[in-house]
């Protein structure tokens, strides 16, 4: 069985508990599965507010309420003030 190095847990675990990733060397993701979800339920739970803001921009946005345009400086703007730092 093949296996991979998980950064979160700090373990081999099975290549069949990674996701697959094509921007990688491997194809798989640095964390498995089960480390992945943590990490997105760990930093909902610590930005639920800015998460939700977020979420209906985009529901807006798939909804045809708002523009491109109008969705980037919105999370633009909720990205500076909680001091996040991504691309929209």
């Amino acid at each position: 069985m093949e296996k991979k190095w998980c950064g979160y847990h700090q373990k081999m675990e099975p290549v069949s508990k990674f996701a697959l990733n094509a921007f990688k060397e491997s194809g798989l993701q640095d964390h498995c599965k089960e480390a992945q979800n943590t990490m997105v339920k760990d930093y909902y739970d610590r930005n639920k507010e800015l998460c939700s803001k977020k979420s209906s921009i985009y529901h807006k946005w798939y909804s045809g309420e708002i523009s491109t345009e109008q969705k980037n400086r919105m999370v633009t703007k909720l990205n500076a003030k909680y001091g996040v730092k991504t691309r929209v």
